[in-house]
């Protein structure tokens, strides 16, 4: 379906037109993704391309790369779904390492863990950092509070030492387990 036209063998939806958001080079990933319009409209570039060409259906993005893409689309459809979110709602600074704990939701925890953990289960911050350069890209103001809280969420709490190390390489498994056990650093420790 795109702007309101049947395309073939689909069948037609009420009054929902589609929007194409597309990556210029060929990925592996999928590099040419579907949202509605209300989807497209969270995000402030494409509601800008909206209102500025009231016939456009379709953005190419050649700034990030397919996965984080992908990602911000999935964000579009799955999070927002077509509301705008408003970033006051991720607490700053953060009162612990949990986000739940500082207004994320199970539904956004549980998303903005699938952005950045690779097929083993280890995060990958560079996955995180292409989600957060696609989505400032896209003015997705929620989205890219929401991933920098992650960031802060994974050092806040860690050796100073052990910072520049998570920021680059990420945490595999063992490593999430370890610093599990660490006290948090901001809470005061009792005096004997």
């Amino acid at each position: 379906l795109v702007n309101g036209k049947r395309k073939k063998g689909g069948a037609r939806t009420q009054g929902m037109r589609e929007w194409a958001v597309r990556k210029e080079k060929k990925q592996a990933y999928p590099t040419q993704y579907r949202i509605t319009r209300d989807q497209a409209a969270v995000s402030e570039t494409l509601r800008t391309q909206m209102e500025t060409d009231k016939n456009a259906t379709e953005l190419p993005v050649g700034k990030g790369n397919a996965r984080a893409l992908g990602n911000a689309v999935r964000y579009l459809v799955e999070i927002s779904n077509g509301k705008e979110i408003k970033p006051e709602t991720v607490k700053q600074p953060l009162a612990s390492t949990d986000l739940k704990e500082n207004g994320v939701t199970d539904a956004q925890l549980k998303f903005i863990d699938s952005v950045m953990k690779d097929e083993k289960g280890n995060i990958k911050m560079k996955r995180l950092y292409d989600f957060l350069t696609i989505v400032d890209y896209l003015g997705m103001t929620h989205a890219l509070w929401l991933g920098s809280a992650k960031v802060a969420s994974v050092i806040k709490g860690q050796k100073v030492d052990d910072a520049p190390k998570i920021l680059n390489e990420g945490i595999s498994k063992a490593m999430m387990e370890k610093y599990k056990a660490v006290p948090n650093a901001d809470e005061e420790e009792e005096e004997p």
